[in-house]
């Protein structure tokens, strides 16, 4: 009689490491493809983001974080989240794709908000002399643009863009997290800063203290340690 030996369970790892954005480290285009050759590894138990990103792109968190739940749920596979130096803004975004996220104590995790840096050159170009002349059809077509004096409009629109993407950051975060997030804590977990490892756990933006991975994900999935791990 010959007795079949178990596969060994599979988890795969998807790291995710640097900035956020079509052209930077992570984007889109780059990760898709290794989402989708995790969620196709045989007997496989849980894909496993590891995750060090200081964010970047919201556009291009939130299409990766759909695609991941929309894998997920496809394939009825459970994804966990392992967050090293930094999971802030579109990294922390990424993360609450995962059911779990598991960080280090000096992790730093958060700053979920939305910010747009600019400057303004005409005091410059009216201390030499320069007048910049900028037409357009639209009155507020043009702006930011650092070489002309903004509007109040101008400024409002911004504003409201900015404060538009926070909110839609915070729905998406309270989706996946609500539940764990004491309500007298929001105040403070969504002003855009960034917390430690421990206080993150504590208001609910992580689950758990992690020391090592393969111990952690073995326990998840309830197997011994003897787990093939495939890093894509």
């Amino acid at each position: 009689m010959f007795f079949r030996k178990e596969a060994t369970p599979t988890i795969a790892l998807i790291h995710l490491k640097g900035e956020i954005g079509s052209s930077a480290g992570i984007s889109y285009n780059t990760v898709r493809r290794q989402i989708d050759e995790a969620f196709c590894l045989e007997n496989l138990k849980a894909v496993c983001l590891v995750i060090n990103s200081p964010g970047g792109s919201p556009v291009q968190s939130q299409l990766i974080a759909d695609y991941i739940r929309y894998s997920s749920d496809s394939r009825n596979t459970p994804v966990y989240a392992f967050i090293e130096d930094i999971s802030a803004s579109g990294g922390y975004l990424i993360a609450c794709a995962a059911e779990l996220i598991y960080v280090s104590r000096f992790s730093l995790v958060g700053s979920i908000g939305a910010v747009m840096t600019t400057f303004s050159a005409v005091p410059l170009l009216q201390k030499i002399g320069i007048e910049p002349k900028l037409y357009t059809a639209g009155s507020r077509k043009a702006g930011p643009n650092p070489l002309v004096q903004m509007s109040e409009e101008e400024e409002q629109d911004i504003n409201n863009l900015l404060t538009y993407t926070h909110q839609e950051f915070i729905k998406w975060v309270e989706s996946r997290r609500g539940g764990k997030i004491r309500s007298n804590t929001k105040t403070n977990v969504f002003s855009g800063a960034c917390f430690g490892g421990n206080q993150s756990v504590e208001l609910g933006l992580a689950d758990d203290i992690y020391t090592v991975l393969e111990e952690t994900v073995a326990t998840l999935i309830q197997v011994d340690l003897y787990i093939q791990l495939v890093c894509l």
